[in-house]
């Protein structure tokens, strides 16, 4: 079921440096709710980042971006046992792999975002996969296609009716999106670049998250 209306936002790290990921969260850790280490980093740095920075920040949920598409029970167990709050998995992946992410994230009072990136029927596969208990759905435009057609606002309206678990939203989101992004459902912002890249890290991190509620 959905939690309280109180949005969250999450931010995104795709470098590929633990220390660079380490110095980003202590800028902005006032002002995000869960701190995703993305692909890049857990690609370059491996499970062994999650332990460090779960350390570092005990209080502050970590989401590991490892996009299962396979071995669902023993990554995500891997990923838990390291400090990981949440993990994802692909919406395309098989069945029996979302429901052993599932049984693990149980085992661990954890919980698994389905990413929806490139997933063709939201509302039937988004119906299949919140009977097997994913607690998250995550619409997402690829970082290939931004600038094109794909819309994830669009997406959220779609969804919002149809599913009663958290939905999060991910993709190019930027500032003049966060509000919009919450009206139209979403209970997880994710941002990245548009944190990262800015001057001024902190500042916009509380910037977003304040025009999140609207203030």
């Amino acid at each position: 079921m959905r939690e309280d209306r109180h949005p969250k936002l999450q931010l995104a790290i795709d470098v590929f440096s633990l220390h660079e990921a380490l110095e980003i969260i202590g800028r902005v850790y006032p002002f995000v709710d869960i701190i995703e280490l993305g692909t890049p980093l857990i690609l370059s740095e491996g499970l062994g980042a999650v332990e460090i920075a779960k350390k570092r920040f005990p209080d502050k949920e970590f989401l590991v971006d490892i996009k299962l598409m396979d071995g669902g029970y023993v990554i995500s167990a891997a990923a838990f046992k390291r400090g990981a709050d949440i993990v994802s998995v692909l919406a395309r992946a098989d069945n029996r792999t979302i429901a052993l992410a599932v049984d693990a994230a149980r085992e661990w009072n954890k919980r698994v975002m389905v990413d929806m990136i490139n997933e063709d029927t939201l509302i039937g596969r988004a119906a299949e996969l919140e009977m097997l208990g994913v607690s998250i759905f995550c619409v997402h435009t690829p970082y290939d296609r931004r600038g094109t057609e794909v819309n994830p606002l669009h997406e959220i309206e779609i969804l919002r009716p149809h599913v009663s678990c958290l939905l999060a939203i991910a993709g190019g989101i930027r500032l003049e999106h966060t509000y919009e992004a919450v009206q139209a459902g979403a209970d997880i912002i994710i941002v990245g670049g548009g944190i990262i890249s800015a001057s001024d890290q902190r500042g916009m991190a509380k910037e977003i998250r304040a025009a999140m509620r609207g203030e």
